[in-house]
């Protein structure tokens, strides 16, 4: 199935499970930006930019189907951005100024959950719907 898109030259085809390379690109690229250049703690900030990505991400993520790489590489951005949303609230809830490397390994761990979690319920979208119908 595909939706037809506007442009100025006239209309261009959207394949299924096509999200917009540019828009899951910046994504990615303002999630290690705003990582790289808060060394340090974690900001309200960080939580309100990983936010506006997220939506960006999903407001430009048109129908789900996708091959196992492309759910990969979603996720993983995904993954990356909620870690910008949930640094803040998770390193105030746990502050402490002696565990530097524990808060380093927590960040790897998070964000591996959060790739494994958007990995599989972005694989399950990608799933045909089951047939509710009985042939005989």
């Amino acid at each position: 199935m595909s939706t037809s898109i506007g442009t100025e030259s006239g209309l261009r085809i959207r394949k299924k499970g096509e999200i917009d390379p540019a828009a899951l690109a910046v994504a990615a690229l303002a999630a290690a930006v705003s990582v790289i250049a808060g060394l340090g703690a974690y900001t309200p900030r960080c939580s309100m930019i990983g936010v506006t990505i997220l939506f960006v991400i999903f407001g430009y993520d048109f129908e789900p189907h996708r091959a196992w790489r492309e759910s990969l590489a979603f996720s993983a951005v995904c993954g990356l951005v909620t870690l910008l949303v949930l640094g803040y609230p998770l390193e105030y809830a746990f502050a402490t100024n002696t565990h530097h490397r524990l808060r380093e390994l927590l960040d790897i761990v998070l964000w591996l959950i959060m790739l494994c979690v958007y990995f599989e319920w972005d694989r399950r979208r990608c799933r045909p719907p089951a047939s509710n119908t009985i042939t005989e």
